[in-house]
């Protein structure tokens, strides 16, 4: 840390902890777990004194995140480990209430199981609200997003995609490691998409998504698939937008291999080429799965 500023005054009953040109290093390699021009963070002076101060704000500004784990399965992750203690672990965690984040690039890599997750974190605004285990997170963001890469050798999906949420609403459950959401408007570059789905991050973790939209062009939906499935698509072109697409993704996070992704879309009146024959006023419904 190149410099602190504390100030108590100007935001009193706050105190208010500004923290300049912060970096973590992991204990093996000597690289930056995170690295920051500015964090910043507002505490309550009436919990000062408590075991576990609820954190009323917190911002993060022009920083990078760097998350990996090597061959030998040892991750600089465990730098945030948690001691598990018999005094700690039966005593509320703290909660940050708002959390402000900019400019920030995050990269989660696994070298073992050949997965490569990045993203930009152009601005993130979060106001949670805590019940019990349950906590309760208002998220607005706009996020661009560099590739997910469940294996590597066969591509990342949504690749250079820009997604942005307003009043995305989740319940991460604090005890089973669980991050839910119903029925939520996103953007993928500009085109609505309702999405739902589950997160679970402990022991064996997987995930499981529900997206629907309606007047999305062929190959601009298939954007977000990999390259390689990009190609096998793009042997059938249309020329106007399907009417509904539906799609269903799941699969692990930890382990090695791809998602399973089921999707099915209606057109009508649309014009079909192929590299063998071309078809004018057609109207009916596919499905494309990537796991048969």
């Amino acid at each position: 840390i190149k410099d602190i500023d504390v100030s108590l005054l100007t935001t009193f009953p706050y105190a208010s902890v500004n923290l300049y040109n912060v970096s973590l290093l992991d204990s093996v390699y000597h690289k930056p777990i995170v690295e920051a021009q500015e964090i910043a963070f507002r505490i309550n002076v009436f919990q000062l004194f408590s075991s576990n101060p609820d954190i009323a704000k917190l911002v993060v500004n022009n920083a990078s995140v760097n998350i990996f784990k090597d061959s030998t399965g040892y991750s600089n992750a465990s730098a945030f480990a948690k001691k598990d203690t018999s005094k700690s672990s039966n005593q509320p965690g703290s909660t940050i209430r708002k959390i402000e984040i900019s400019n920030t690039a995050v990269s989660i890599a696994d070298a073992h199981r050949d997965k490569l997750y990045a993203f930009d974190l152009k601005s993130v605004i979060a106001t949670v609200d805590k019940k019990d285990s349950l906590l309760y997170v208002k998220l607005d963001e706009e996020c661009f997003v560099k590739g997910l890469g469940f294996n590597l050798k066969k591509g990342s999906y949504l690749q250079n995609q820009l997604i942005e949420a307003k009043n995305w609403n989740l319940v991460v459950n604090a005890v089973t490691q669980d991050i839910t959401f119903g029925k939520s408007g996103i953007s993928i570059n500009h085109h609505p998409y309702d999405l739902e789905g589950a997160f679970h991050l402990k022991d064996s973790s997987w995930f499981q998504l529900h997206i629907v939209t309606k007047n999305v062009g062929y190959m601009q939906a298939g954007q977000i698939l990999t390259e390689r499935i990009r190609q096998k698509l793009a042997l059938l072109n249309l020329e106007k937008p399907l009417d509904i697409l539906e799609a269903d993704v799941n699969g692990p996070l930890a382990k090695r291999g791809d998602p399973q992704i089921h999707a099915k879309w209606v057109t009508s009146g649309n014009d079909i080429s192929t590299p063998i024959v071309n078809f004018n006023d057609c109207s009916f419904s596919g499905t494309f799965n990537n796991y048969v």
